[in-house]
């Protein structure tokens, strides 16, 4: 019995310690104007060798909803750098398209897609996770009183929690209005980043 309590105790302090979410980068949405820092945060299983998971917060459409996001993982990066890619690409075409005919007002699809993206909201005091997460990317076209707005919006849709079918929550949204912010978001992402991170040097391991 003794063996056994002891066991269970070096697999949660190993659970404990290879496995931590950390700050890694933020973020701000030029358009919304909220002057919030939405943030990235990192997790890392130390046990397992390219391991890595970004909880990217995001705007929540659901007043009731004060956190939400994506999670970007070692499996699906690659996917998701590709269809944000692709969808910036086709934002400065279609901005372009829009200006030289004074398009006023448009909300379109882009068709890209971004695949195994798992998404996280908090319900209540509770984390809960949506595992098929449907990304969409869509451009639009904004008259405010400012003047046109032509943006790039990245949502989640609908999510609803993996262990309760009654838990959901509305979209969240990372919100980009110009190229500029698209290139600062993915330079804050890049594996470089990720992999210096992961190999910086912990604080206690600095005094010894």
């Amino acid at each position: 019995m003794k063996k056994s309590y002891l066991t269970l105790i070096a697999l949660v302090f190993l659970s404990l310690t290879s496995f931590s979410q950390k700050p890694f980068e933020t973020y701000t949405m030029e358009y919304l104007k909220d002057g919030k820092e939405y943030t990235i945060d990192i997790a890392i299983d130390t046990t397992k060798k390219d391991d890595f998971s970004l909880y990217t917060d995001m705007y929540s459409t659901d007043a009731s909803t004060k956190s939400l996001g994506i999670i970007i993982t070692n499996k699906n990066y690659e996917s998701f750098i590709e269809a944000l890619n692709a969808a910036k690409a086709k934002y400065i075409e279609w901005t372009k398209v829009a200006k030289e005919n004074n398009v006023k007002e448009l909300r379109k699809e882009i068709e890209v897609n971004a695949k195994n993206i798992k998404g996280y909201f908090l319900y209540g005091s509770k984390w809960k996770f949506d595992y098929s997460i449907s990304l969409s990317f869509t451009f639009s076209v904004i008259s405010l009183e400012s003047g046109l707005k032509y943006v790039l919006i990245v949502g989640t849709g609908k999510m609803t929690a993996s262990d309760n079918q009654f838990m959901e929550t509305d979209s969240g949204l990372i919100v980009f209005s110009n190229v500029n912010e698209i290139d600062d978001f993915l330079s804050k992402i890049t594996l470089d980043k990720i992999n210096e991170f992961k190999t910086k040097p912990k604080k206690e391991d600095l005094f010894k």
